[in-house]
């Protein structure tokens, strides 16, 4: 019985040093700098968070915020391979980009990554008019629970650049200032590289987006979500395509072009979601609520799943069309209440589709 009780003593003692050990004192925490300078005898206590950030994610592979704290951000924050932000409910505020990593011009980077909470703003009352979290080339990104209000509406809270297996889960995106009437910047761009839409990379090799999934997003822009091309550049890069983008779940408002626009997309599934655009019918195409479009030659195929939305819109509410010889493949249309401000009979439109199957959709003038 004694050497029994013996035995048992050392996991006794250990398992009361995990209770009475500070919830903060695990590795890979880190106070804001103001928690290091009331305690100056940290080793943090002369860095900024930036450098106390980065220095974490580089020894560590992982971070832990304190929720509550305000930490403030002089320089980027990077992330490469396997690293983790866990901002939980820290406030970090900045004025520049807040978040990047290094461009790949081989191919797709291996990132496998995540980002987790945290409320992120703009350091002032004007908001950041370029883009805020920019990745380009990386193959395996999540962002999840992320507050944000840093852009103006003429800037991208999120760019996506030639990227692969990025998530972008129960976000919540607002904007700073008045949105101009004739803008159509959204605030997460799923972007090509090319020099009219990524000048900054100095890659542009035409790379697009592939499995993007946004869910249980809630998003405010002049466009809420946008799969971009570009004509630029004498149409080098115009027969190019994103393929397989998802989103499900999710609140989007756009309030000076679409809500949704899924331009030169192969493949895409759109279900559960509220989406409205309040642009003026008079903006004509930027009014549809929700718009899959094809201007590029040469893509045919794909699966399109639109189902069990709330689209609302004012030329149409949903529009699927091609400008070019490209075609939709299978498409289903279905349980949608759509409400256009054209009237009910404008509600939907489809063109260039090569197997269409549409029912169940309720049709309203708004």
């Amino acid at each position: 019985m004694k050497k029994t009780l013996l035995k048992l003593l050392p996991l006794c003692a250990f398992a009361l040093f995990l209770i009475i050990i500070p919830k903060d004192a695990s590795a890979g925490t880190v106070h804001s700098a103001s928690y290091y300078e009331k305690n100056d005898d940290d080793e943090h206590s002369t860095e900024s968070d930036s450098d106390n950030i980065n220095d974490e994610l580089e020894q560590c592979g992982s971070v832990t915020l304190v929720s509550g704290e305000k930490y403030y951000l002089d320089s980027t924050l990077y992330l490469e391979k396997g690293w983790k932000i866990n901002a939980k409910k820290a406030k970090i505020y900045t004025t520049g980009r807040i978040m990047e990593c290094n461009y790949s011009i081989k191919g797709y980077k291996k990132l496998n990554a995540t980002v987790t909470g945290g409320i992120w703003r703009y350091d002032g009352k004007s908001g950041h008019s370029l883009t805020a979290i920019q990745l380009s080339h990386v193959n395996g990104v999540t962002f999840k629970n992320m507050n944000i209000k840093y852009c103006t509406y003429q800037g991208h809270t999120f760019e996506l650049i030639a990227c692969k297996n990025v998530s972008i889960k129960n976000c919540k995106i607002r904007c700073y200032g008045k949105v101009k009437s004739t803008s159509n910047e959204e605030q997460i761009q799923i972007d090509i590289d090319a020099p009219a839409t990524a000048p900054t990379t100095g890659v542009h090799n035409g790379k697009c987006c592939a499995n993007i999934t946004i869910s249980k997003c809630d998003v405010v822009g002049s466009r809420a979500v946008c799969a971009n091309y570009t004509a630029a550049n004498g149409g080098k890069y115009k027969n190019h395509f994103h393929k397989n983008i998802k989103v499900k779940n999710c609140k989007l408002r756009g309030k000076s072009a679409e809500a949704l626009a899924l331009f030169n997309t192969t493949g895409a599934t759109v279900t559960g979601n509220t989406i409205i655009n309040t642009t003026p019918t008079s903006r004509d195409s930027y009014s549809d609520g929700m718009a899959i479009t094809y201007f590029g030659s040469g893509a045919s195929g794909g699966k399109y799943t639109i189902k069990n939305n709330t689209i609302k819109g004012g030329r149409h509410a949903l529009l699927m069309y091609s400008h070019s010889s490209s075609r939709f493949g299978k498409t289903t249309i279905r349980s949608n209440k759509l409400y256009c401000k054209a009237g009910a009979s404008n509600a939907l439109k489809t063109a260039s589709v090569s197997k269409l199957s549409a029912s169940k959709n309720k049709k309203y003038k708004w």
